[in-house]
Order: C-alpha cells, then sequence, then structure tokens
C-alpha cells in the first residue's frame, strides 16, 4: 500500500515539464497491454468482466505500473487513469484510432474484435520499437 496522495501524485504529473522523459510510452506499454489480453480474454462494455477479461484500456492501466515505472503508485488506480488520460491521445494517434472520440468508444465498436485491439496494440508497439522506444 503507498503513502502517496494520488490528487498529489497527479499534480505533479500534470504540472511536470518532463512528464514526457519522466514517463515515456514504450513499446513494451503496448507489448504488456497485448500479454494481458491474451492471458485474461479480451471483453467490451466494462473495464473488466466478471471473468476478468479486460477491454483495451482495462488492458492499458494493468500495464501501466510497469511499463512506465510508477513503483510509487502501487494501489493508487487513479494515478494509473491519470497518466492513461494524459497520454491519451498519443496512445490513439500510436493505436491508428484518431479518428474515434476515445479508445473506449473504439473497443466498444459493435463490430471491434480481440484480434483488432491486438493488431492496434502490435501496430503501436511496433512504431515505437522502430523509433527505438
Amino acid at each position: 500500500m503507498s503513502n502517496y496522495d494520488d490528487e498529489l501524485v497527479y499534480s505533479f504529473l500534470v504540472t511536470s515539464d518532463s512528464f514526457e522523459e519522466a514517463f515515456p510510452v514504450t513499446s513494451e506499454f503496448f507489448e504488456g497491454a497485448i500479454e494481458h489480453i491474451e492471458v485474461h480474454g479480451w471483453t467490451q462494455g466494462r473495464e473488466v468482466d466478471h471473468l476478468g477479461h479486460v477491454c483495451a484500456v482495462g488492458a492499458l492501466r494493468r500495464t501501466t505500473l510497469r511499463s512506465l515505472s510508477l513503483s510509487f503508485a502501487v494501489d493508487q488506480p487513479k494515478v494509473h487513469a491519470y497518466v492513461l488520460q494524459i497520454h491519451n491521445s498519443k496512445i490513439m494517434e500510436l493505436m491508428g484510432i484518431g479518428d474515434y472520440s476515445s479508445i473506449p468508444s473504439w473497443n466498444d465498436g459493435p463490430r471491434r474484435t480481440r484480434e483488432e485491439v491486438i493488431d492496434a496494440f502490435t501496430r503501436a508497439a511496433k512504431t515505437l520499437r522502430d523509433q527505438g522506444r
């Protein structure tokens, strides 16, 4: 359990001039999300269903701590959400879904498939690997 106040951490994150340097989005971020979906399954309409399947945001949230090195944020789900919110447009651009209003609206599209989610994460990871990130 962390002693850090998540509102204080959020305040630091959004005011930090070097946020991208301190908490970069890397290929491991998307690779972790792929692994989480492959192990636990994928769902729509909620972040996590009763079987433990996760949507795209759920998979990304569960990899935030590991891939963004937020070791101080253990048991601080709001901090994970803040990091995703701050990086949201970059994540959507890397996934190739910039035409959608949000990751959940894309994930929950009526014809969306698990394979398309994994493909979008794979594309993003490849782009970042090609950039050395």
